[in-house]
């Protein structure tokens, strides 16, 4: 309800004093006089409340009067007594001549005037009330102690909850301060309207437009003065405390902002974080006993720097390990876990039944032709508003038809950050120590029971090379647990995916800045982007840059397909604005057939008849030469009659658009989807010489195909992505949460000379990590800041991707032209790993080696070179690539279509965003 509102006028017109009703007045008056009283003492006797002396007619009629059912009534009666001419004495004019004794006898009569005397009992009654309503709303309901608090109620603090108990249990209060705040001519206009509703209304986005809210500003102060009433008050002063701590503010930030009643002072914070973390480590120990979990960590460093050094002092890099605690879900941990069934299977060696055909079997190609041609189909709706009614039918098909292995509907996954440690996760040795570490000291668990367990830990490809290494040297030692056969190596995606955006930049890059739109060279410098050929090119503007040709090359196959330049006017002519979805699909399909295998390649590289028959004809190339080798296959004829530069980009695409789709499965929750991709991928590395990740995923391949059973597949596959909200279309990778949580570690280290197993980093800022994140996004909903509006660089980015478009439709980039070549020829990277294998030699020295030490998947040599992908802790020129990846955001499924991070926005990044609150 609405706070309540001021009394209103009679809803009668006002009784007009005529000559009778005067002289009524009159004689009424007279029979008073004539008994001795004033009227005052008569309205002091009628309503006199003893109940011997009151008749019936008095009762009624004072009954009456005082109840509100008279049309006038007795705020009508003190208003019009409260404004009458003679309530306030004529003011005096200021003269200098006026003397001292002249005016105070001016303030006397004013004071015994009827306006003051009611000003100020209206005054006291006021503040009576307020002691009322504020001992109500300062009793318990915000009380909050340390061991009584919890994460869910600072996080899910809300402003409008506090709203509607302050409406509830002190109205009055509320009302004098809106009353302040806002002027009357807004409140009028609030006033219909529950207040609540107006403070849960989204502010407009975008720069100039996310305004204050005023009612913010009311409830604040509101919950200031409670705290300066009782020192007991102190929720929103302690919530208000951790958002600093999550910001790092310095102490003085605490000293002044306690003083002014807006937090509670540092060391009151630190008690309270010190409470949380037990409680969550409480949690955690109690959770870990179902045996139901997984670890996931990786590396974290920082500079330390010397800023005063003594002799012999410098900077120093301060390593660490930092860990999740992730709960599993959808798996029976009974059968999955099983130790005994895993290492028969090793034992039996079932492995050696890997060789080309599982490899390559493993790769449901029909399940990505459909896929392939469905993303087409997806990108033509997309563009072209006439088809946007099919939209619906394509999602559901992802879901349906196209599903592999989704992840349940609407689940959300359970995550503890663990307490950091000083030991090197980059050291192989130090790897047993992190475990001892989580498991033994952090879980509580004994190292009899752990060495019963089958325990999934998680990392990038460096994180579980080291776990392989660390299994591989310790593998005789008799004791059950320090061969750490109970932990089960599992890499994660995210990295991964990064190793594949790489490979294709990289082979697909070209050699020169010429007019060649099959190299991403030329495009990068069409759009204007700055994307280089370089170890771990920057993540998003790489994948902006695959994506948006891949969606440019698209749009162009369209256009050729239906020789049409212009495909909006093509679906708004007659004959095809209602092209049934059939259709569509089937032409989609043959797009994908012509522009996204190895056929088409292999015809737009063969020319002639074969090419002719399969490709739209565009004008013979002008320059006759000797045409590029390619996929390191010599050609034995002189002159080329193929088109270099359409087998260029038809590689590229189907790369790119593999790429893409192995990203909307993991944002879609689709795993089975994804390993799809990475069965692909199991050539398409070893193509591009990054033997490390070829044999990761040989290693996969032995696991799901020989070694795994049935119930530990399963729940591999519904717990390798993780999902934070519970919203469809919100999957990630459980690498790149952990980078997430790295980011704020390092954040919040930096003003702080500790290291990371230093027992302020342990018990205070560790394990609350993630929530110190969360509780900076839940001031910002509170406050009602919203992100900043990214139109201007959309725009721009549809403009540069328009002159592309122009470009590949002038060039007839997807049409065969005989002969064209422009001195670039993209190397198949799935032929290339393809042949490697073909002898059966390198899956056989895989297998022996892994028979020999299942730790080694990697041979010596492997380790020794850098294949290109090297430590993955090592970015460009030693570089850490967690600082490069701690500033991603999971991509995301929104409405059928794929969204970058970049573009969606990140409640880490957002809260430190500019915005306007004027």
């Amino acid at each position: 309800m609405p706070v309540a509102q001021p009394y209103s006028a009679p809803s009668t017109n006002p009784r007009t004093l005529d000559s009778t009703s005067s002289a009524h007045i009159d004689e009424i008056l007279c029979l008073i006089k004539r008994h001795g009283w004033t009227i005052g003492d008569f309205l002091q006797l009628l309503f006199d409340n003893h109940p011997g002396t009151l008749s019936q007619t008095r009762i009624q009629m004072v009954a009456a009067f005082l109840n509100g059912t008279t049309s006038v009534r007795a705020h009508h009666i003190v208003e019009m007594m409260h404004s009458h001419r003679f309530s306030a004495p004529v003011t005096a004019r200021n003269s200098p001549n006026r003397s001292a004794e002249a005016a105070q006898a001016t303030r006397r009569a004013k004071e015994l005037r009827a306006r003051y005397c009611l000003d100020q009992w209206a005054i006291e009654k006021v503040e009576n009330q307020l002691d009322k309503e504020a001992d109500s709303v300062s009793s318990e309901e915000f009380h909050v102690a340390n061991d009584e608090a919890s994460w869910d109620f600072i996080l899910n603090f809300s402003m409008q909850n506090v709203l509607v108990t302050f409406e509830k249990k002190g109205p009055t209060i509320l009302r004098l301060l809106i009353s302040t705040a806002i002027p009357r001519s807004i409140r009028q206009s609030l006033s219909s309207i529950p207040y609540a509703e107006h403070l849960g209304t989204t502010p407009p986005s975008g720069k100039g437009q996310n305004r204050r809210n005023p009612l913010i500003i009311v409830l604040v102060a509101y919950l200031m003065l409670m705290n300066a009433r009782n020192l007991q008050f102190t929720a929103f002063q302690k919530i208000v405390g951790v958002w600093l701590f999550a910001h790092t503010s310095p102490h003085g930030v605490y000293s002044i902002l306690n003083r002014i009643g807006l937090s509670t002072a540092y060391s009151t914070v630190l008690e309270l974080l010190k409470a949380l973390s037990t409680s969550a480590l409480t949690i955690i120990r109690e959770e870990a006993q179902h045996r139901a979990f997984l670890l996931i960590y990786d590396n974290i460093n920082r500079m330390a720097r010397a800023w005063t050094p003594d002799l012999g002092q410098r900077d120093t890099i301060l390593n660490g390990t930092a860990a999740t605690f992730v709960l599993l879900e959808d798996c029976d941990v009974e059968l999955a876990f099983d130790v005994d069934k895993l290492r028969k299977a090793q034992e039996e060696e079932r492995r050696k039944g890997l060789n080309l055909e599982v490899l390559y079997k493993r790769i449901d190609w029909n399940k990505f032709n459909a896929i392939m041609a469905l993303h087409c189909l997806d990108f033509l709706l997309e563009e072209v508003p006439e088809l946007a009614h099919h939209r619906d039918f394509v999602k559901l098909r992802f879901r349906t038809t196209m599903a592999v292995h989704r992840m349940r509907r609407g689940r959300k996954t359970t995550i503890h950050p663990l307490a950091t440690s000083d030991f090197n996760e980059g050291n192989t040795a130090e790897n047993a120590k992190v475990l001892y570490d989580l498991l033994v000291n952090q879980l509580n668990m004994p190292k009899e029971e752990v060495e019963k367990l089958l325990v999934i830990v998680g990392g990038d490809q460096s994180t579980v090379e080291k776990l392989r290494t660390l299994k591989k040297f310790l593998a005789s030692c008799p004791h059950g647990y320090t061969q750490y056969g109970w932990v089960l190596p599992l890499i994660q995606l995210w990295h991964m995916g990064w190793a594949d955006l790489e490979r294709i930049i990289n082979t697909h890059w070209g050699s020169t800045q010429t007019d060649d739109l099959s190299s991403f060279c030329s495009t990068n410098v069409l759009l204007g982007r700055k994307v280089k050929d370089i170890k771990r090119p920057d993540y998003y503007p790489a994948q902006h840059l695959v994506y948006d040709v891949l969606r440019a090359d698209i749009l162009d196959c369209w256009k050729t397909h239906l020789k049409t330049s212009n495909l909006s006017e093509y679906f708004r002519e007659d004959a095809n604005k209602d092209m049934p979805i059939e259709v569509l699909l089937e032409i989609s399909g043959q797009i994908q057939h012509r522009y996204m295998t190895t056929e088409g390649y292999s015809r737009a590289l063969a020319g002639g008849d074969l090419a002719e028959s399969f490709f739209n004809i565009g004008d013979p190339w002008n320059t006759a030469s000797v045409g590029p080798g390619h996929s390191g296959i010599e050609r034995k004829e002189d002159k080329f009659e193929g088109d270099q530069v359409l087998a260029n980009t038809i590689l590229r695409m189907r790369d790119s658009v593999l790429h893409y789709e192995f990203q909307c499965a993991i944002a879609d929750g689709d795993i089975g989807r994804a390993l799809n991709v990475m069965s692909f991928w199991t050539f398409t590395f070893p193509g591009a010489g990054k033997s490390k990740y070829s044999n990761e995923l040989l290693e996969l391949a032995c696991n799901f195909e020989f070694e795994y059973c049935e119930a530990l597949q399963t729940a591999v596959k519904n717990n390798w992505l993780c999902n934070l909200s519970g919203i469809e279309g919100c999957w990630f990778p459980m690498d790149l949460l952990q980078e997430k949580n790295i980011k704020q570690l390092k954040k919040m280290s930096q003003h702080r000379d500790m290291t990371f197993g230093g027992k302020f980093f342990r018990e205070v800022i560790s394990i609350n990590i993630r929530h110190y994140l969360n509780a900076i996004s839940a001031m910002n909903r509170s406050v009602k800041i919203s992100a900043k509006g990214g139109v201007h660089r959309q725009r721009k980015r549809a403009a540069a991707l328009k002159e592309l478009t122009r470009n590949m439709e002038d060039q007839g980039l997807h049409k065969f032209c005989a002969g064209r070549h422009r001195g670039h020829a993209a190397r198949d990277d799935f032929e290339v790993g393809y042949l490697k294998f073909s002898d059966g030699k390198k899956i056989q020295e895989f297998i022996e080696r892994t028979l020999r030490d299942a730790g080694a998947i990697h041979s010596d040599d492997g380790n020794r070179a850098n294949d290109g992908n090297g430590n993955e802790g090592e970015g460009r020129d030693g570089h850490d690539e967690g600082d490069e990846a701690a500033r991603f955001v999971p991509s995301m499924m929104v409405d059928g279509r794929l969204v970058l991070g970049d573009v969606v926005g990140d409640s880490d990044t957002d809260s430190e965003s500019d915005s306007d609150t004027e």
